[in-house]
């Protein structure tokens, strides 16, 4: 055990302690400007949707955290941009009115102590029975293919009766931004957008109706982009998704199919070549630039108490786009099976997946890629004591010819492979628990290529064995050993260390202390000596009521390097925190 000099642990707690009165002077500075800051701040935050037909519901109620610290870091000969002497204040409150959360964070410190309010997102999802209303910031979840993630600014509602469903949104789905060259910032219009979808049925068997139409407006950017080639687009997506159980839920079928028309210049003269019968809702406007594709996928899954299998399938055609999902991976098609079996009445469960997937569904690529994604995991647990995981997972990626023929060059086939296993056994002997856990993973990427293949290939293998034990009273002891060998094609490094720890509380469980001791040693391939690194770690917390706590960490850290090529170290780190926790106006 290595204990500080008195003198240098005195010294370093006066500081904090200096640091302490800071900060909270500095608090008391600027409780007129957070009395300021607070009323934007509430235009900040996002609210869930709550049910206001509840009579349990408390009208107003303020809960949340205070958290203050003050941070000595002295660790002289190794570089770093993080000041010596830091104090910070965190609050966290969340105010409730009558269910509606709106949950806000502000923290001083004094490496910056400027209130700063870099955006504005506020959002409320009121519900009463079977309506729900937006207004504000809002992300509603229509489908994979139509409105998925997208945050829209606007009002919208939902009604959700026993059979029938129904949701609608309206807004503005992204902010302008001006082109700057200088910057680098690509122009964005400002786009609108509406959705709505229908549905009929239960959980188990639906079936949705989806409509988006979104659009950008060309008249939102006050300067003309002049190298950015972005033009103001218009897109229309329809959709169907739903599901099918049968034998009591054990069998389902799922999919959907979307068709998006996306005009990518609105500028350009109107058109009615495609002659698509969809155009005649008139909702949207078919122009020279104009283009169609579908995306699809659908699903069996068979559930029962000693296997669940699972088949999926899905297309998603080149240039497939949806301006209500943020992103969408077109151009691929991909089959997927994954069963799972659970056997010896839920002990052991044994699962997995393979899928491929591929792409240049148009054949209009110069090369075909092709996916290969397996896993599989087995978790066995024979007893409540012991127990064993293992998983592995494979990613193999390869080209072939198309409207190229494939080279030594121009060849990719590689495979991204791991392992893991980790068995963990616990019992009890008199008074006290073990807890015995090994871990083993390793990880290999295997470039097949002839050209690159030689200075591409790595392999990482981590081992770690670990032990814990706790008496009744609560003193506890963990003992742990760490192996991790890299391997690349330019050298070899090598990590080995041990760690040992213990904890003890007292005053009835009022204090808690701990105390580790860290020894780790590097060495690589093309170096004869050793790196060594010592951590010795104290921690002490003692709640002073329910509510508070006051928290004391310590860490003394020295790096001895064995090359002039990297830097030794020595010195310290030290935190003292403070932290309460509050509740107003609950039943």
């Amino acid at each position: 055990m290595i204990i500080p000099n008195d003198g240098v642990f005195a010294s370093v707690t006066n500081r904090l302690a200096s640091e302490t009165m800071h900060a909270i002077s500095c608090i008391e500075h600027h409780a007129i400007k957070l009395a300021l800051f607070i009323i934007p701040f509430l235009l900040t935050v996002g609210a869930t949707a709550q049910d206001l037909s509840n009579p349990d519901t408390p009208p107003v109620t303020l809960t949340g955290s205070l958290v203050t610290s003050a941070e000595n870091y002295s660790i002289p000969g190794l570089a770093t941009n993080r000041p010596v002497n830091t104090a910070r204040m965190y609050f966290n409150p969340t105010l409730s009115i009558y269910g509606i959360d709106l949950p806000f964070s502000i923290v001083l410190s004094t490496e910056e102590r400027s209130f700063n309010q870099p955006f504005n997102q506020f959002g409320v999802s009121p519900r009463y029975k079977w309506l729900t209303l937006h207004a504000g910031y809002r992300t509603l979840r229509f489908s994979d293919y139509s409105l998925s993630d997208a945050l829209i600014l606007g009002g919208g509602l939902e009604v959700d009766a026993s059979w029938f469903h129904a949701s609608a949104i309206y807004g503005r789905l992204r902010r302008s931004v001006d082109e700057d060259t200088l910057a680098g910032i690509i122009p964005v219009y400002k786009q609108m957008g509406w959705a709505t979808k229908i549905g009929f049925g239960s959980q188990e068997n639906f079936f949705n109706i989806n409509l988006l139409h979104a659009w950008d407006d060309s008249t939102s950017l006050s300067i003309v982009p002049t190298r950015s080639a972005v033009y103001p687009r218009e897109n229309l997506v329809l959709g169907l998704n739903g599901m099918l159980s049968f034998l009591d839920g054990r069998l389902a079928l799922a999919g959907e199919i979307a068709g998006s028309f996306m005009s990518r210049d609105t500028r350009l003269p109107k058109t009615d070549l495609s002659g698509n019968p969809l155009l005649h809702l008139g909702l949207f406007t078919e122009r020279l630039s104009t283009r169609f594709n579908l995306a699809m996928k659908t699903s069996v899954t068979y559930r029962s108490e000693v296997f669940i299998g699972r088949l999926e399938y899905a297309r998603v055609e080149p240039e497939y786009e949806s301006m209500g999902v943020l992103y969408i991976q077109n151009d691929k098609e991909e089959v997927t099976f994954a069963p799972t079996a659970i056997i010896a009445g839920g002990k052991l469960r044994a699962g997995g997946s393979i899928g491929l997937q591929w792409d240049n569904l148009y054949n209009n690529l110069a090369y075909t890629t092709r996916r290969i994604i397996s896993s599989a995991n087995i978790n066995w647990m024979p007893s409540s004591s012991f127990g064993v995981d293992a998983a592995y997972s494979n990613y193999s990626m390869n080209n072939r010819s198309a409207a190229l023929q494939v080279n030594d060059s121009t060849r990719v086939e590689n495979v991204t492979q791991s392992f893991s296993l980790s068995p963990r056994y616990s019992f009890i002997t008199g008074t006290m628990q073990h807890f015995i856990l090994l871990y083993i993973t390793r990880q290999e990427y295997a470039d097949r290529n002839i050209l690159t293949g030689a200075l591409s290939n790595n392999d990482v293998l981590t081992a770690m064995l670990s032990y814990s034990g706790t008496l009744s009273t609560g003193l506890g002891f963990s003992a742990s050993f760490q192996y991790t060998d890299m391997n690349t094609a330019y050298l070899t490094n090598r990590i080995t260390g041990v760690s040992i720890g213990g904890t003890k509380p007292f005053f009835d469980n009022s204090l808690y202390a701990s105390l580790q001791y860290t020894l780790n040693f590097t060495k690589a391939s093309t170096e004869s000596a050793t790196d060594v690194q010592n951590l010795v770690t104290v921690s002490l917390r003692y709640k002073v009521t329910n509510a508070d706590a006051l928290d004391l960490y310590f860490q003394f850290n020295t790096y001895e390097a064995a090359t002039t090529s990297r830097t030794s170290y020595s010195g310290t780190q030290t935190r003292l925190q403070y932290s309460r926790s509050f509740s107003f106006g609950m039943k």
